[in-house]
């Protein structure tokens, strides 16, 4: 049985990153802007020791993909949720 989403300390970190950007407003976010997400959903500070090498197994894993310093999951970016010039836009706190 999966975890249920609703309990925040029964998620893991791909889990807590993949809610992170399947929530996000916009599809395109940056490593710092999935830091701050996930620190909100597990309820306390996570470090980018911890963020990084989750997003490199990720990678690995067809689940995200990377644009530079953007990161999107790949379903959303498959489904075209957001126009692809969106993610030019900037915005730091666009998690929200």
């Amino acid at each position: 049985m999966s975890p249920v989403f609703g309990l925040r300390s029964k998620l893991t970190m791909k889990e807590m990153i993949a809610k992170a950007l399947s929530e996000s407003d916009f599809l395109w976010i940056s490593a710092n802007d999935i830091q701050e997400a996930v620190s909100v959903i597990k309820g306390s500070e996570v470090a980018m020791t911890s963020i990084s090498p989750t997003l490199s197994v990720l990678k690995k894993e067809g689940i995200i993909l990377r644009d530079g310093l953007k990161i999107a999951l790949a379903s959303r970016v498959k489904n075209n949720e957001t126009p692809h010039d969106e993610r030019s836009k900037g915005a730091s706190k666009n998690h929200r």
